[in-house]
């Protein structure tokens, strides 16, 4: 399952394979404003206007210090 969030719109997209080709059809690079807010997933390694969630990132230097 993919799913785009905004202010203002929320899509849902299921039965969609989770890799780098999907995604770029999906937000197409040419045409997609905005920063893409993601989680650690290797799919995303491409994507060049994108910051980590929050969370992952928190949960990624919490392992650091362990």
């Amino acid at each position: 399952m993919w799913a785009f969030l905004s202010e203002r719109a929320r899509v849902l997209i299921f039965g969609v394979h989770q890799d780098a080709g999907t995604l770029k059809t999906i937000l197409d690079p040419a045409t997609c404003e905005g920063v893409l807010v993601r989680d650690d997933a290797a799919v995303y390694a491409n994507v060049t206007l994108a910051q980590k969630c929050w969370a992952h990132l928190l949960r990624t230097a919490i392992k650091l210090t362990l």
